[in-house]
């Protein structure tokens, strides 16, 4: 029955050792594949995670999308990626609202402070390497702010005294932290 070969191929129990190699033999011969779209109909989960990056020449952003693609897969995830570009009119959006029925959430580089669209998203998501102040979306970052501080602190005890910064754009935290940190 439908309902055995589906106990077998996802591992489940009640199901006879001779009845499971019966199963097992027949999807062998047959090259039989699970649809995973009617799957993730069942059970509301699409097992996928898309991340979307500015570009992928950068190493920081090559090296985040290998660490977080096998991350995912070693959980049994599977990633779609996408770069949005530096533009601000190139936008995570854009992807994020296109494949909303493919993903179970996203791990976003945001290109530009759309800190009220991405908190409405109905799915979970978690940028990357920029926070936006005021927001309440999980967020992986680097300490900006301490790491500009300690580098500017670093100058002035080896007696530099024409120190410039140049930042980034502010609205989101790179350039305030670094700035900040800087000041």
């Amino acid at each position: 029955s439908v309902s055995t070969v589906s106990r077998v191929l996802n591992h489940l129990d009640r199901v006879s050792d001779e009845t499971r190699a019966r199963v097992e033999d027949a999807v062998a011969k047959l090259g039989f594949m699970p649809n995973a779209l009617a799957t993730s109909l069942v059970t509301g989960q699409t097992r996928i995670v898309m991340i979307v990056v500015p570009n992928f020449t950068l190493d920081f952003h090559a090296v985040t999308l290998q660490s977080a693609a096998e991350t995912f897969r070693h959980n049994g995830y599977q990633s779609m990626i996408f770069s949005s570009g530096e533009d601000p009119e190139s936008d995570p959006l854009t992807y994020l609202n296109r494949y909303i029925h493919l993903i179970d959430g996203a791990l976003v580089v945001p290109t530009r402070n759309r800190i009220f669209d991405l908190q409405r998203f109905s799915k979970p998501i978690v940028l990357l390497n920029r926070t936006i102040h005021g927001s309440e979306l999980n967020s992986v970052a680097i300490d900006n702010f301490g790491g500009c501080y300690t580098l500017t602190q670093l100058l002035l005890e080896n007696n530099h005294k024409k120190i410039a910064i140049l930042s980034v754009d502010t609205d989101m935290n790179i350039g305030i932290d670094c700035l900040q940190g800087f000041c």
